[in-house]
């Protein structure tokens, strides 16, 4: 994974000038309530929790760059029993619908849509054509995107799978809420890593 090298040393400085403070304030004889109180601080700016530091966020592009662009999709003319089957045979959560023709971005097709289906028209659902069951339009985001604010939008749109989509409409990918969760983890995984290494060969020898 990637990262931004310029705002990782803004992190580093501004964790050396808390590291000193701590360090000067032990030897002026400072309160260990208020001491303590600034080696939190000096987590709390490794972590980014630090109000002035900028954070940066991870993005869809990024997401894309790790799981690949390849993505399941069903013309508008077939039926919703042939995009279950493709779901079924990919073993994924989703499946996008596009015109045949052109291949423009229709809907998508994804478990709330099987579940209201299968619901509504029982059996015979599998028959329909697919773009009376999809959903319309499309959930989508676009690659230059921060995760933060698309697991807002599937959040509020009550959405598991959200296309991505270039400046020109194209699509780039699908992502689902899974990919975004992990990435994220993964992204406090590091910054947990880095955190213990900087406290490992900073803060603990302080404190001798």
């Amino acid at each position: 994974m990637a990262l931004n090298l310029t705002n990782w040393q803004k992190k580093f400085r501004t964790f050396h000038k808390y590291r000193d403070e701590c360090q000067s304030s032990r030897l002026n004889g400072l309160s260990f309530t208020a001491f303590v109180t600034r080696r939190v601080r000096c987590a709390n700016c490794i972590l980014g929790r630090e109000q002035k530091l900028e954070r940066s966020d991870m993005k869809i592009s990024q997401i894309l760059a790790a799981k690949g662009t390849s993505t399941r999709s069903i013309g508008h003319d077939q039926n919703f029993g042939k995009a279950l089957a493709k779901m079924h045979e990919a073993q994924i959560g989703s499946i996008v619908v596009v015109h045949a023709d052109s291949g423009a971005l229709l809907g998508l097709v994804s478990q709330p849509e099987i579940l209201a289906g299968l619901t509504t028209f029982g059996s015979s659902s599998m028959t329909h054509c697919v773009t009376g069951m999809m959903r319309k339009p499309a959930p989508v985001c676009d690659p230059d995107d921060d995760i933060r604010s698309v697991m807002s939008q599937m959040t509020r749109d009550r959405c598991r799978h959200t296309v991505v989509t270039g400046s020109d409409s194209s699509i780039q990918g699908v992502v689902s809420i899974g990919d975004l969760v992990a990435a994220q983890l993964q992204e406090a995984r590091l910054e947990a890593n880095v955190l213990r290494d900087m406290a490992r060969s900073h803060l603990l020898p302080a404190s001798l």
